[in-house]
């Protein structure tokens, strides 16, 4: 079942192998007391920073567990509640070993962080949040929302801009991201259209 919330509106992994190549070739040209200065200079990272380094099979293997089921989007917080939303936009929930399904709105994303605190965002950006066990619809359109375990709840909206809940309203924040995520009041993170990395602490 859907209500209205009455709030203001908001409209890789490279192998070693070829740098210890470029590492030969350069000792090669070097020679004498070059040699070891060209082994301990490291090799300059393409673009303005290295990209983070991709966890091989085995790395990714251990201490890893597949959970049944299906989800393209998950959110689990501090409390252990975990929710997400599958193929079909449709909300579950973990109890147990088994995953519930939420029925009342279809989302395309949520974020939990806790007891009543779950929010998500549809297919057409409308947002909603959770409120006596039933989906509440509130006022705005976001892509991508945001809560952290103290209430406070950001999103981001098709255009990329950043939007704050206050009071029950939605207020505009300096800056463009594509997707959000808040740890508390006093710290955002976040990336833009470049994949530029972005955080905020107030």
């Amino acid at each position: 079942m859907t209500s209205t919330d009455d709030s203001s509106t908001c409209d890789g992994l490279e192998g070693r192998g070829s740098d210890q190549l470029m590492i030969s070739r350069r000792l090669a040209l070097l020679g004498g007391a070059g040699l070891l200065a060209a082994a301990l200079t490291p090799i300059a990272a393409k673009g303005a920073a290295a990209a983070p380094r991709v966890q091989t099979k085995n790395a990714l293997d251990s201490g890893w567990e597949q959970v049944p089921g299906s989800l393209k989007h998950v959110s689990v917080a501090r409390n252990g509640s975990v929710w997400g939303v599958n193929a079909d936009d449709a909300v579950y929930r973990r109890a147990g070993d088994q995953w519930i399904e939420e029925t009342g709105a279809s989302l395309k994303q949520v974020s939990v962080a806790g007891g009543s605190l779950i929010w998500g965002v549809a297919a057409d950006d409308s947002i909603y949040r959770r409120a006596n066990n039933k989906w509440v619809l509130v006022s705005g359109h976001l892509k991508h929302v945001s809560v952290a375990p103290d209430g406070s709840v950001w999103g981001v909206n098709a255009e990329d801009e950043i939007w704050r809940r206050v009071n029950g309203g939605w207020v505009l924040v300096s800056g463009h991201l594509k997707q959000i995520s808040v740890r508390s009041a006093d710290e955002v993170w976040g990336v833009n259209a470049n994949d530029e990395i972005w955080r905020r602490r107030l």
